[in-house]
This record gives C-alpha cells, structure tokens and sequence, in this order.
C-alpha cells in the first residue's frame, strides 16, 4: 500500500514542481524521493541516513524542493546527487558504470549509493564508521558521520 502511495504521489505531482530528467516527466525531487524509499527497503538501510547523506552531499532537501540540481559535480569529481567517485563505483559495484551514469541518471547514482553503503556497513558492522567511510574511504566516527546518523530532517516521516 505504501509503495502504491508513493507511484500515485509521484504521478499526482508530475508536474507541478521540480526540473525533469529526460526520460521521464516526472519532476527529479521525485524521483529521487521514489529511489530512496525504494532502495532503502531493499538493502535495510534506515532511510533518514539516506536522506541525510543525499542533503550532506547535494544539500538535496525533498521532493518539493525547488530548483534543485542533480548532476552536480564536486572538486573531487564525485558525481551526482549522491557525489559517488567513479572509481569508487567501479571498485565497490560488480558492474559496468560509466561517468555520464552516475552524473545524470539518478536511478544509477542512488542505486549505486545504496550498494556502498551497504557493503561498507556488513565490512565495518557500524553505521557510523561505513558513513566515515563513504565519506573519507577510511572507516572513521568524522562530523559527517555523526550527522548523517544523528540529524533528523522534517520532510522525513518517521516510521
């Protein structure tokens, strides 16, 4: 029911806000409020630490948001909305990702977050420590870690 709620929303609000992505009409923020959901389930991942990752990297502030830009690009060239290095993709995912992926298509960028993460927790067995590593490559308790664990942000319910 819940993911049911979720397609409708997506559907319902198309059109109203938000920059698309050109396979879809669907508005970006969407889409990645879609994914988040989505994939959070499937790799048990708490999806507040998604979210507050995404808002860490790309200051990504849910599916209302105006004006909000995907395909950023940071001075370390980590890519997308969840700012994921392609040679860290490649390293850490069992397949094929090219640049041009991780920077505009938000389906590969968050999927591909969502496998590091994941493998990152079951290596170091703590949130904390696989968030310090996402962030630095070394399973450390950083500032960025600590947030992403313990901020909570309004457009996440709780559940």
């Amino acid at each position: 029911m819940k993911k049911l709620l979720i397609v409708l929303m997506v559907l319902v609000f198309a059109t109203r806000i938000g920059e698309s992505t050109p396979s879809t009409n669907v508005p970006v923020t969407y889409q990645i409020n879609a994914l988040i959901e989505k994939y959070s389930k499937i790799y048990k991942i708490p999806k507040k630490y998604m979210y507050a990752l995404i808002y860490q990297e790309t200051r990504y502030m849910g599916p209302n948001q105006k004006h909000y830009k995907h395909n950023q690009v940071s001075s370390a060239n980590a890519l997308g909305p969840m700012q994921i290095k392609l040679s860290t993709a490649q390293y850490m995912v069992d397949q094929h990702i090219t640049r041009d992926a991780l920077l505009n298509d938000v389906e590969t960028n968050i999927h591909t977050s969502f496998k590091i993460v994941r493998k990152l927790k079951n290596k170091y067995k703590s949130w904390v420590l696989a968030f310090g590593a996402y962030n630095t490559g070394r399973p450390i308790a950083n500032d960025y870690a600590q947030n992403i664990v313990n901020k909570r942000y309004k457009w996440v319910k709780k559940r």
